[in-house]
C-alpha cells in the first residue's frame, strides 16, 4: 500500500467512524469495501503509468539512429 493509499483509507475509516450509529453508516462502510476492491486496479494503473513514463524517457533519450542497424 502506498502512502497516498494509506491516507485515503484512513480518511474513509475516519468518516465511517464518525457516522457510526447513523443511517448512512453502511454507505461509508461500503465505500471502504469498494476502495479495497479497487486496490488491484489501482496497482495495475500505477504500473501502466510507470511503464509509459519509462518508455517516454527512452524515446526522448535514445532517438532512432539514422538508417537503422543495416546502415552500419
Amino acid at each position: 500500500m502506498t502512502r497516498d493509499e494509506h491516507i485515503e483509507l484512513a480518511a474513509l475509516v475516519g468518516l465511517a467512524w464518525e457516522h457510526r450509529g447513523e443511517p448512512d453508516f453502511r454507505e461509508h462502510v461500503a465505500a471502504i469495501i469498494d476502495w479495497r476492491d479497487r486496490a488491484s486496479i489501482r496497482a495495475l494503473e500505477r504500473r501502466l503509468r510507470s511503464r509509459a513514463a519509462v518508455l517516454q524517457v527512452l524515446r526522448e533519450t535514445n532517438p532512432k539512429p539514422e538508417g537503422g542497424r543495416r546502415a552500419a
